[in-house]
C-alpha cells in the first residue's frame, strides 16, 4: 500500500477523428494523462495501470506503463494511454476511467473518473477546471508483535551443609552469564555481603558471593532468575564442592530438578562447576559410577590420582586429569582422543571431570584407592635350556624347560633360581626370565642395575630401564651410553649407496668412518632402532673419523618415535670428540632419529643413545617388572640391585616390595 500519494488528475486532451464506416467504428487517435507524483512513489510503485470501461462496465481498453522516469518521487508524469485505436459504438456515452498501481484490485485503485464521448464532442477538449488533488489513504499500522513468553527459574535450598553456607562465583544460563537485572536475590549474602560478585567472572578466590550457614535454611528461596528464552541448562560455579547445596529448581512454578543431598565436604577442586539440566530434569552426578579400587592385580590403572571404573558393556576404564583409556581397546593416552578412545557414555566421564579455567579436574567423588596388597611375594622365574637368546624379543613364544617362584634374592643367579643354576659358572647356551610386581614404599627416584655375563635387561611396565645387552664378560649397567649395532640403524641416503655397516654407512660411536649422506641437503637423517621401548635420557654425537675429520654435521634435531624432542642442537667439535645432549626428562621410546640441519664440508656423523639411570615411581603403585638373562658360553653370572628414596644403599633383596 502506498503510504502517501497525491496525484493531480487530470489534464486530459483528446485527439480524435470520427471515421464512420459500415461497422460504425470510431478511431481514437490519442488520449493523454498528466499528473504530478509526490512522495512515497519510489520503492512502492512498480508500474501504472489505466483501464477504460464502457457504460455496461466492460473493459474496452487497458494501458500499463513502467517507465523508470514515471516512478520517481516529485516528478511530472505524462502518458498517452490510447494511440490510434478503433472502438465500436459502445464508446459513445459515459465511460469510466480508472487508475491503479502495480495490480488491478480494489486496494490499489487510486482514482476513478467518468469520461463521456458523443459524436458532437469529438474535436473538443474536456473541461479540466475542476480537477482535484487526491491523497491515497494511509494504511492502518501493523498489529504489534505477540508478547514474548517469560521464563522464571526459582532456586530453592533443599539440602544444606549444616556448618557451611553457599559460595557462588557466577551462574550461566545456556552458557550466557546471568545478569543482575534478571536475578532477584531473596537471601542476601551475609558472609561477605557482595551479591554483585555473582555477575562477573573473576579470579575464583575472591570474586564470589558467600553466605554463612545461618544465612539460609532448607526450604528458603535463594534466587529467582528471569529469562526471555526457555533455558535448557544452568551452570553454577562454586568456590569448592562443600559450598554447593542440594537444590529444588522450578521453571514457571513447575519443579524440574530435586536434589536430595548436598555436595559433601570436599575442598577440591577449586572452583567447581555443577550443571543443572533443566530440559532433562537432572543435575551433575553425585558419585562416580561403577568405580573400583586401583588395578593392583595386573598393574593397569594402578597409579595414584587415577579413577578406575568397571562399567557393564565397556569393561575397565581408567582416567586421571591428563590421560584416559579403556583396557580392552588399549587406548590409554591423552584426553585429546576422547571420547573415541573410550566410547562409553555410561562411564559419565564428562560429569566425573570438569574442564574449567584451562585445566581438567575431578568434579565428583574421589580417586580410586589401592586395595591392601600382600607384599610377601617374589619373582616367578622361567629357565630355557639349549639356546642363547640375544634380546628380549627372543623369549617370545618359547616354552620354559623349568620354572619356579617367590624368589627375592638377586645376589647371584644361583639364589635367583632357587638353587637351580650352579655357582661354578660353567653352563652355556641357556636363558632365564623373571617376572613379578614391584611396589615402591615411597614416591621418588628409583635406580636399578644389572651385572651379567652375557646379556641382561630389566624392564618396568614393558619399558627397558636397564640395557646390558650383547656378548660380554661381567659388565654392570646402566651404562653411560648405548651404541646399538649397524644392523639397528638406517639412513635417508648413503654416499655411494653403500649398505649399512659398510664404508659410508657406519654410524656407531667410534666406528672407522661415519654415516655420510649421499647429498648435502637439509633434513637428511639417520635413525637408531633400540629394539624395544627404552627410558632415553639423551644422545651422544661424534663427527667423521680421520683423515676426513673436517666432515661433520654441525647442527641437528632429535625425534623419538616420530615426535620431535629437541630444537636445533649444535655440534661444535670434530672427529672422535664426543658431545652429549640430555633431555629435560627421560623420554620413553624406541626409534631415535637425528635430522641434519647444517654441516661442515659434508653431512657426516656417528651417534649413540644415553640411557636414563633412574626413574620416578609412585608409592603404593604396582609396577610389572621383568628381568632377562642369557649366556652363550665362557662363564655365566647375574646380579641385580635396586635403590629407592631414603635407602642408604642399593640392595639385591626385593623382599617386602613384591606382590604375592
Amino acid at each position: 500500500m502506498i503510504l502517501v500519494l497525491a496525484i493531480i488528475l487530470f489534464i486530459i486532451f483528446l485527439i480524435y477523428s470520427i471515421r464512420p464506416s459500415k461497422s460504425e467504428e470510431y478511431t481514437l487517435e490519442g488520449l493523454k494523462l498528466s499528473w504530478a507524483n509526490k512522495a512515497s512513489i519510489e520503492g512502492v510503485v512498480t508500474k501504472w495501470i489505466v483501464t477504460l470501461k464502457d457504460s455496461s462496465g466492460s473493459v474496452i481498453h487497458t494501458y500499463e506503463n513502467s517507465d523508470a522516469g514515471n516512478l520517481k518521487d516529485f516528478t511530472d508524469v505524462t502518458m498517452n494511454i490510447v494511440n490510434n485505436k478503433e472502438f465500436d459504438e459502445n464508446i459513445i456515452g459515459d465511460n469510466t476511467l480508472e487508475l491503479y498501481y502495480n495490480d488491478i484490485k480494489p486496494d490499489t485503485k487510486l482514482y476513478t473518473k467518468t469520461v463521456t464521448f458523443t459524436e458532437d464532442d469529438f474535436g473538443m477538449s474536456l473541461d479540466t477546471s475542476n480537477l482535484e488533488e487526491i491523497d491515497v489513504p494511509e494504511p492502518p499500522p501493523p498489529p504489534p508483535p505477540p508478547a514474548q513468553p517469560t521464563f522464571t527459574y526459582e532456586l530453592i535450598m533443599n539440602k544444606k551443609n549444616a556448618s557451611l553456607g553457599i559460595h557462588i562465583e557466577y551462574i550461566k544460563l545456556d552458557g550466557v552469564l546471568a545478569t543482575k537485572a534478571q536475578t532477584t536475590i531473596h537471601k542476601n549474602p551475609n558472609r561477605n555481603n557482595k551479591p554483585d560478585n555473582m555477575f562477573s567472572v573473576g579470579s575464583g578466590t575472591e570474586n564470589y558471593a558467600s553466605w554463612n550457614a545461618n544465612g539460609h535454611n532448607e526450604g528458603d528461596k535463594i534466587f529467582t532468575i528471569v529469562s526471555d528464552k526457555k533455558v535448557d541448562k544452568i551452570d553454577i560455579v562454586y568456590t569448592r564442592p562443600r559450598y554447593a547445596p542440594g537444590w529444588i529448581i522450578k521453571e514457571n512454578g513447575v519443579t524440574k530438578i530435586t536434589e536430595t543431598s548436598n555436595r559433601g565436604n570436599n575442598a577440591d577442586p577449586r572452583p567447581v562447576v555443577y550443571t543443572y539440566d533443566i530440559k532433562n530434569g537432572k543435575s551433575t552426578i553425585f558419585s562416580i559410577p561403577n568405580q573400583i579400587s586401583l588395578g593392583t592385580a595386573d598393574g593397569w590403572c594402578g597409579h595414584a590420582n587415577a579413577v578406575h571404573q568397571d562399567v557393564p558393556g565397556c569393561g575397565r576404564i581408567c582416567s586421571d586429569p591428563s590421560n584416559v583409556g579403556r583396557k580392552d581397546k588399549s587406548t590409554w593416552g591423552s584426553w585429546n582422543k576422547y571420547p573415541g578412545s573410550v566410547k562409553c557414555t555410561a562411564a559419565k566421564l564428562d560429569e566425573v571431570y570438569q574442564y574449567l579455567n584451562g585445566k581438567r579436574s575431578l568434579r565428583v567423588g574421589k580417586v580410586s584407592g589401592a586395595e591392601a596388597m600382600d607384599l610377601t611375594g617374589g619373582f616367578k622365574w622361567y629357565y630355557y635350556k639349549g639356546s642363547y637368546f640375544s634380546d628380549i624379543s627372543s623369549f617370545s613364544g618359547k616354552t620354559p624347560t623349568k620354572q619356579g617362584d617367590n624368589v627375592t634374592d638377586f645376589s647371584s643367579k644361583h639364589k635367583a633360581t632357587s638353587g637351580h643354576l650352579r655357582n661354578d659358572g660353567n653352563e652355556d647356551n641357556y636363558a632365564v626370565k623373571w617376572e613379578g610386581y614391584f611396589v615402591p614404599k615411597k614416591t621418588g627416584i628409583h635406580k636399578f642395575w644389572t651385572e651379567s655375563d652375557d646379556m641382561s635387561y630389566l624392564t618396568i611396565n614393558g619399558v627397558v630401564a636397564v640395557d646390558n645387552g650383547g656378548l660380554h664378560g661381567m659388565v654392570k649397567a646402566p651404562k653411560n651410553e648405548l651404541n646399538p649395532p649397524e644392523s639397528s640403524r638406517k639412513y635417508s641416503t648413503v654416499f655411494s649407496n653403500q649398505a649399512p655397516g659398510v664404508g659410508h654407512a657406519r654410524s656407531m660411536l667410534d666406528s672407522d668412518q661415519a654415516w655420510s649422506a649421499a647429498h648435502n641437503v637439509v633434513d637428511q637423517w639417520m635413525e637408531i632402532d633400540m629394539g624395544a621401548k627404552n627410558f632415553i635420557a639423551g644422545v651422544v654425537v661424534q663427527g667423521r673419523n680421520a683423515p676426513y675429520d673436517n666432515q661433520r654435521v654441525t647442527s641437528f634435531d632429535v625425534s623419538i618415535d616420530g615426535k620431535k624432542i629437541t630444537s636445533r642442537l649444535k655440534y661444535t667439535s670434530r672427529g672422535n670428540t664426543r658431545q652429549s645432549y640430555t633431555f629435560g626428562k627421560p623420554v620413553v621410546g624406541r626409534k631415535v632419529r637425528f635430522r641434519v640441519k647444517s654441516w661442515n664440508s659434508h653431512a657426516s656423523m656417528r651417534a649413540g643413545v644415553i640411557p636414563a639411570k633412574s626413574i620416578n615411581l609412585t608409592a603404593g603403585k604396582k609396577y610389572p617388572i621383568a628381568i632377562y638373562f642369557s649366556e652363550k658360553g665362557g662363564g655365566d653370572e647375574l646380579k641385580v640391585w635396586f635403590q629407592g628414596p631414603d635407602m642408604n644403599s642399593a640392595t639385591h633383596n626385593f623382599s617386602g616390595y613384591m606382590v604375592k
